[in-house]
């Protein structure tokens, strides 16, 4: 919007660059309406408690990682946990301390993670 202006839910606030993976990365544009409708059709869809804490190890730039990892958090009240770059038992001993109850990733994050897990005494899974 304009500077004199006030902004309209129609105006864009959002600018996200898709990571390319299909094609060529672009730009996605995001306005008030968009990124509070997404917002309140994921709370319903993903039954999140109030005291939930969210995880997601993609890229912030990412349209899925920043809408499901962190602004379904931040706008519905939860916390949202910010990666730091571990793996393996390091990652794990990261979830644990920062009590994340929902990671939000893509299904190869997943695959990586199940035989790290499968590592683990029984009594720790």
């Amino acid at each position: 919007p304009q500077p004199d202006k006030a902004p309209a839910d129609t105006d864009v606030i959002l600018l996200l660059r898709t990571p390319g993976y299909t094609d060529k990365p672009k730009l996605v544009a995001y306005n008030h309406n968009q990124l509070q409708q997404a917002a309140v059709l994921l709370k319903r869809s993903y039954k999140l408690n109030p005291t939930d804490r969210i995880l997601t190890t993609m890229s912030w730039n990412h349209p899925f990682a920043w809408i499901h990892g962190v602004l379904l958090g931040i706008l519905n009240g939860h916390t949202v946990t910010v990666h730091h770059g571990l793996e393996g038992k390091e990652f794990l001993d990261f979830l644990v301390s920062a009590k994340v109850t929902r990671l939000v990733d893509q299904p190869r994050f997943f695959q990586r993670l199940l035989p790290v897990l499968a590592t683990l005494p029984t009594k720790v899974r």
